[in-house]
C-alpha cells in the first residue's frame, strides 16, 4: 500500500498510484503486489480467487476511506452505512486511511470573515471620522474587485485571514500590527495599500485604532436587479467588535506588547536581503509605486519573454 501525508496533495493522487501499480506489470513480468491482469492460464484452478481476492480487499480499503473523506459534508457522512463507519473505527488506529489535506475542513460558510482595520485622527474618538485602512489582497472595499493572487503569497493578508477565524487574543501579532499603526510606522505601512491610505507615512497617524469583524459575499444577480448604479463586487455584514478602540496611551495595551516581549527598547530594523534581486525589486517599488504582487510578477515573466525573443530576432 502507498501511503504519503503532504499537506496540499489530494488522497485520489494517491489512490490513483495505487491504483496503476496494481495493474501495472514489472520489467520481468512479474506481478506487482502479486495482482495481475493478464488472464489466468487454461485450466488453471486459481483463475476465479486472482479476480475475486484483489476485488474484495479493494472494496475492504475503499469502503472505511469513504468515512474521513465525508466529513466534509454532513449529508454524505450520514448516509454512510452503519457497517462502514464501524470498520473504519477498527481500522482507524492502524492508520490505513486518512483525509490528507492542510485544510481538510474549508472555512467559508456563512460568509468569508474579515478584520476591518479603522484609525480615528482625534485624541477624542467619535462616532464618525473613522477611515479605513486598504489591505493588498484581502477584501475589504466592498467594490474592489478581487486580487489575483498567485504564485505571489502575501504573508499579512494571509495570516489576516487567520486572525479572523479566532480573536486577537489568540494573535498577539495582530496587536502589534495595531502598535505600529498607531505609531505611524513607514516599513509597515509598506505592507498595506497605498492608494488613498488613511494616514500616509509622512503625515500624522492615528490617535486610536479599531477592529471590526465583517462576513462577507460574493454579490449576485439577485442583488444587481433593477439597479441603475454600479454593483459591488461584495455584500457584507457586520457581525462583532474584534478590537475595541485602542490608543499608544492604554498602558496595559502597551505592558501586554512588552510582556510578549513584541516591542522592547531597542530599535529594531526590517530585514531586507542583500542580493541584487532585492535590489532590483526595491527598485522597481521606488519607481514604479507599489504593483500588485500579481502584476508584478506577471510582468518580469512577460519581459523575459521579450528579452528571449529579441535575442533570438537579433542574433
Amino acid at each position: 500500500m502507498v501511503t504519503a501525508s503532504h499537506h496540499r496533495c489530494p488522497t485520489l493522487f494517491y489512490t490513483s498510484q495505487v491504483r496503476l501499480l496494481c495493474r501495472t506489470k514489472s520489467s520481468n513480468s512479474t506481478p506487482i503486489l502479486g495482482l495481475s491482469t493478464s488472464p489466468a492460464p487454461t485450466g488453471s484452478s486459481g483463475g476465479p480467487a486472482m479476480v475475486s481476492v484483489p476485488s474484495c480487499a479493494n472494496y475492504c480499503l475503499f469502503l472505511p476511506s469513504r468515512v474521513p473523506h465525508s466529513y466534509l459534508d454532513n449529508k454524505a457522512f450520514q448516509n454512510l452505512p452503519k457497517y462502514a463507519k464501524t470498520w473504519h473505527g477498527k481500522l482507524e488506529p492502524f492508520e490505513i486511511t486518512n483525509s490528507y489535506s492542510l485544510f481538510r475542513t474549508m472555512t467559508g460558510v456563512g460568509g468569508r470573515p474579515e478584520i476591518i482595520v479603522e484609525g480615528h485622527p482625534s485624541d477624542r474618538a467619535a462616532a464618525d471620522g473613522w477611515r479605513t485602512y486598504e489591505f493588498l489582497y484581502k477584501p475589504g472595499n466592498v467594490s474592489d474587485m478581487p486580487a489575483v493572487v498567485a504564485p505571489h503569497q502575501p504573508r499579512l493578508d494571509w495570516q489576516m485571514w487567520f486572525a479572523a477565524l479566532g480573536n486577537y487574543q489568540n494573535n498577539p501579532w495582530f496587536l502589534h500590527l495595531v502598535y505600529r499603526l498607531l505609531q505611524g510606522e513607514p516599513d509597515v505601512l509598506e505592507l498595506l495599500s497605498q492608494r488613498n491610505p488613511p494616514f500616509p507615512a509622512h503625515g500624522s497617524p492615528p490617535m486610536y485604532i479599531r477592529a471590526t469583524l465583517y462576513h462577507y459575499h460574493f454579490t449576485n444577480q439577485k442583488d444587481c436587479a433593477g439597479s441603475k448604479k454600479k454593483c459591488n463586487w461584495w455584500k457584507r455584514e457586520k457581525k462583532a467588535e474584534y478590537l475595541p478602540a485602542l490608543a499608544l496611551t492604554d498602558k496595559s495595551f502597551v505592558d501586554y506588547l512588552k510582556q510578549a516581549k513584541l516591542i522592547t527598547n531597542e530599535k529594531s530594523k526590517p530585514f531586507r536581503a542583500d542580493n541584487w534581486l532585492a535590489k532590483f525589486v526595491m527598485w522597481s517599488r521606488d519607481t514604479i509605486g507599489q504593483p500588485e504582487g500579481f502584476n508584478f510578477t506577471f510582468s518580469m515573466f512577460c519581459s523575459a519573454i521579450l528579452a528571449m525573443f529579441l535575442n533570438r530576432a537579433i542574433f
